[in-house]
């Protein structure tokens, strides 16, 4: 059976924005069976809370913050998480070459809900989907036709245009690794070279989750072609911009390989009658790292940090923040629920001079109930708790 390989390319661009996040509650993480010891390949960008030095860290492990030294975080991508599909760039639909043509197996509104359901599928792994507006990280997704184009003639001798998927390319923010959402985008192969054979005839193509089934598959290995979830694509380029890396043994740095057969393989296969979709392993993966739990212990309630109004009764809350670092610091506030699950950051990595600010927070889509605010710079940690009272 043929596999089809997906390309991981870094290339830093540099912007400076920051982000807001909205996001309402979904999925149950609860249920997830994470076996203790099992390895899983991170590609994350640390921070020296110091120096507010970056650097890129590429390892193996079973707890992606525990083997970071003190004084050092990750700089995870802001979830919820989302997508921005360049339609112009989309096939209206893709019909099997036959006379007359054959079924269907790709329609631009169609790509669409892959598209949903698979940003989706991560976000809701911590219980929290993407509102709209206001994803806090937001990348273009786009097919390419240009033979020429830079990204995936970048490695060719690894990845050949005619066995390469997909690819997401990565934009940093300068001076350091963490992901530029509005500068980095996924590409979806459509050059001839991947899609047509040396006589012109269409073989490769993607197909939709919903339009998967074995009649559909059964009519491609007739005409001698192949077809690839559509889902699962972006499923898994969405998997690197969260930081993962390949699970398969041969990748040079990801030398560890979980159990099962999960979407962050390197390899996808053709002609399978469902998507794949997340493993157990995939969703472990990622609740290591994104579904952070708040220990109240580690924390210490300040009077000069408050939240006004509180209780909250309308959609916005301000919250006040004291900077006593005479060379100002930067900030990270995060938003958790009661029970400690992380629902937002409210601020991303932002810099703040000395002393007092107040900062506007969107609670409309919170439910009634108590929360608690996190805010984090240096080497302090406080927490105001709060409540949700509409």
């Amino acid at each position: 059976m043929k596999k089809y390989v997906f390309s991981l390319l870094l290339n830093f661009i540099f912007y400076n924005s920051i982000f807001f996040a909205n996001a309402e509650p979904c999925g149950n993480d609860l249920h997830l069976n994470c076996p203790q010891g099992t390895k899983y390949p991170y590609r994350v960008c640390i921070e020296n809370l110091s120096t507010h030095e970056y650097s890129l860290g590429e390892y193996c492990t079973d707890d992606p913050t525990g083997v970071l030294p003190p004084g050092y975080k990750i700089s995870t991508t802001p979830i919820p998480f989302c997508l921005d599909p360049q339609l112009s760039t989309f096939p209206d639909r893709i019909d099997l070459p036959s006379q007359p043509p054959g079924n269907t197996v790709f329609t631009k509104e169609k790509a669409i809900k892959d598209i949903d359901k698979a940003v989706e599928s991560w976000n809701c792994i911590c219980g929290v989907h993407a509102g709209i507006p206001g994803c806090p990280c937001t990348v273009k997704i786009l097919f390419v036709t240009d033979p020429k184009d830079k990204d995936f003639n970048n490695d060719i001798k690894n990845h050949p245009i005619e066995k390469t998927l997909a690819m997401e390319n990565t934009s940093v923010y300068r001076k350091s690794c963490i992901l530029n959402c509005n500068g980095s985008y996924i590409k979806i192969n459509f050059i001839d070279k991947f899609y047509i054979d040396k006589s012109g005839r269409p073989i490769r193509f993607f197909i939709n989750e919903e339009l998967t089934n074995s009649s559909v598959v059964n009519e491609v290995k007739d005409n001698g072609c192949e077809v690839f979830s559509f889902y699962d694509v972006v499923l898994h380029e969405v998997g690197h911009l969260f930081g993962f890396g390949h699970y398969d043994p041969e990748i040079p740095y990801a030398p560890c390989n979980p159990p099962g057969d999960g979407i962050m393989n390197s390899t996808l296969d053709a002609n399978q009658n469902s998507s794949k979709g997340l493993s157990n392993d995939d969703m472990c993966m990622f609740r290591k790292l994104y579904c952070k739990t708040l220990s109240i212990d580690e924390f210490v309630v300040e009077q000069n940090n408050q939240i006004n109004p509180n209780p909250a009764h309308n959609d916005i809350v301000q919250i006040k923040i004291n900077i006593d670092s005479q060379n100002g610091a930067y900030v990270r506030i995060n938003l958790y629920t009661m029970l400690g699950t992380h629902i937002r950051n409210i601020t991303g990595n932002q810099f703040f001079d000395y002393g007092s600010h107040n900062i506007d927070c969107n609670v409309h889509d919170l439910l009634n109930g108590y929360y608690f605010v996190v805010i984090e710079y240096g080497n302090k940690r406080s927490i105001i708790p709060f409540i949700v009272i509409k």
